[in-house]
């Protein structure tokens, strides 16, 4: 009976149509079919299209890392080899050929040999097994190899295969600076010079802009395209719902639906989690969503938002930042911008240049008015919050405010921008002194 009861609890999980967690690929992706088709097409042509190379600019919850498996599974699915990474730590380059190393072992699994290569599969490839890589590695593939190396044989293996490698690389803006330029040094090479059908799909904070992007060392990801994430318009909320609570046998109501749709929000996430919260509400598919259910829901994706999202936000920024949201949600999160930056001076360094990087991230809003607001990307609760472990600041005392940031915070970093070193703070938060990189 237990294991019964198991089974019935697994395929009621495997029913529910949304998935709020960070990267979870949901059942149906909402406004970025006119993406996934630019980037496919731009897969297809190979090297000599911007495309080829892509930068995917958005906010925490705005879908990112799903839209990167979304593409991983279209190029798996015609016979590419996806090397999957992250930048959230150092060690890019051995990531990346540990990703070569396991793309070779994966591939050996595949059985059957390798069919000619046809016209059909002269674009992505289609039809051709990954088993090649694993027999090719053993023959050509040498330990001692950099990365450029290693990188570029493979390229020319998927060459004479007609198919390509696809990199994809979650987290770019927290990606060490030095590393980073080596890759795009790699990549400038055997992409853009050597036109080897290498592919690099990357995602990161909109704040790229003003930092890795004005790097002229980087010219490779300045150079690439850039994609910004389109935010979730109340009518695509709308039919995400009813497609989704349709399509796993669920019902909800047009009342729901109203309710749900106006209080879905710009990012995939929270409309996740409220269709989420509606489904167990109601106790679908068995339950209707109805208004009650949905209302209640709103209060559940509030609260989920509240303790995912807007933690994860406040420690993206720097002090500078954070300051400066600090100072607005004391004034009830609605004020004169000239107001706000009077409260920080003499603790804020150059806070036109924070407050643009709050602008950019979306963690606040500006109307031709002057009038500041919080944006999706925080709120009033979470940056009071917040606000209540920053180190204390007296702006009238160089010596006090000196004093204040000698407690530092060993588990969380400063992460202000430094402009003239195009780096953030690796120091603790409340650290003494001026910010420091890596170097």
């Amino acid at each position: 009976m237990a294991n019964l009861l198991d089974d019935r609890f697994v395929e009621r999980e495997a029913e529910r149509p949304f998935a709020p967690g960070f990267g979870i690929p949901p059942r149906l992706l909402v406004g970025r079919d006119p993406l996934v088709a630019s980037l496919s097409a731009g897969l297809d042509i190979g090297p000599t299209d911007d495309r080829f190379s892509t930068v995917i600019l958005g906010s925490r919850g705005s879908g990112k890392t799903v839209l990167l498996g979304r593409m991983k599974e279209i190029t798996a699915a015609s016979g590419w080899v996806n090397l999957d990474v992250d930048a959230t730590t150092r060690g890019l380059h051995d990531r990346i050929v540990a990703e070569i190393e396991r793309a070779c072992d994966d591939s050996e699994a595949l059985p059957g040999p390798v069919p000619a290569v046809t016209e059909r599969t002269s674009r992505r490839g289609v039809g051709p097994r990954l088993a090649w890589l694993a027999s090719e590695r053993k023959q050509i593939f040498e330990p001692n190899w950099n990365l450029r190396r290693r990188l570029t044989t493979l390229g020319r293996l998927a060459s004479e295969r007609s198919v390509g490698v696809l990199i994809t690389l979650d987290e770019l803006h927290a990606a060490d600076i030095e590393e980073l330029r080596r890759f795009a040094a790699d990549m400038q090479h055997i992409s853009q010079r050597g036109q080897l059908p290498i592919a690099v799909i990357a995602a990161g904070l909109p704040d790229l802009r003003l930092t890795f992007f004005v790097d002229r060392k980087l010219s490779f990801f300045v150079r690439s395209s850039h994609a910004d994430l389109p935010h979730i318009t109340a009518a695509q909320a709308y039919r995400f719902f009813r497609d989704s609570i349709s399509d796993a046998g669920g019902h909800v109501t047009e009342e729901a639906l109203s309710i749900m749709a106006d209080s879905a929000g710009p990012y995939p996430m929270r409309m996740q989690a409220l269709g989420n919260a509606a489904w167990d509400c109601a106790g679908s598919p068995n339950g209707t969503i109805d208004a009650a259910a949905a209302t209640e829901a709103v209060r559940h994706a509030d609260a989920y938002i509240a303790a995912r999202l807007y933690p994860q936000v406040w420690h993206d920024v720097g002090m500078s930042e954070r300051r400066l949201m600090a100072a607005l949600a004391a004034r009830d999160g609605a004020a004169a911008l000239t107001d706000v930056l009077a409260d920080v001076r003499g603790t804020v360094n150059n806070p036109a240049a924070a407050w643009e990087r709050l602008l950019v991230n979306e963690c606040v809003t500006e109307d031709s008015y002057g009038i500041a607001e919080f944006g999706p990307s925080m709120s009033p609760e979470a940056a009071r919050s917040g606000a209540r472990s920053l180190p204390e600041a007296n702006p009238g005392t160089a010596a006090t405010a000196a004093a204040a940031r000698g407690s530092a915070d060993p588990t969380r970093r400063c992460n202000d921008y430094m402009p003239r070193a195009k780096r953030r703070c690796v120091l603790p938060a409340g650290h003494n002194g001026g910010c420091r990189s890596r170097r």
